[in-house]
């Protein structure tokens, strides 16, 4: 029980017993400022006490929980003949050598390609739509 006498006129005030209940973190908080507070005068001026209360800080927010740790996880090893088999899928076919009367359908599509637009090539079988996409892939 607390007892707290502003002037001598006045009656004592009565106030009940305080425990705070706070984590770890707060506890050690709560400790270190209880501290601080020990070695000033209980008995202060309105004017010390109104400059007091502009000393304050903002206290900083809780952290974030951390995020739980996820089980590792064992990925299959590859075999190097899967490995080279997709390397070699994803390789372009080479280049055709000749390319006669293509160069200004091939500098089209790569540059409808080049400024994000779509490009459908379309044809009769045999017309060289394979080949020219070759030299696409290549250019």
């Amino acid at each position: 029980m607390f007892l707290i006498q502003r002037r001598a006129s006045e009656p004592m005030i009565h106030l009940p017993d305080f425990s705070p209940h706070l984590d770890d973190r707060l506890t050690a908080e709560f400790l270190e400022l209880s501290l601080e507070l020990l070695p000033l005068s209980l008995r202060q001026d309105a004017a010390m006490l109104d400059r007091a209360a502009l000393r304050f800080t903002r206290p900083e927010p809780p952290r974030d929980p951390d995020l739980p740790l996820l089980p590792p996880k064992a990925y299959p090893l590859v075999p190097a003949a899967l490995a080279e088999a997709a390397a070699r899928s994803m390789t372009p076919p080479p280049a055709p050598a000749d390319i006669v009367g293509r160069k200004p359908e091939l500098d089209r599509a790569v540059n409808a390609l080049a400024t994000g637009r779509t490009v459908a090539i379309g044809g009769p079988v045999g017309a060289g739509k394979t080949a020219l996409l070759r030299l696409i892939a290549h250019d």
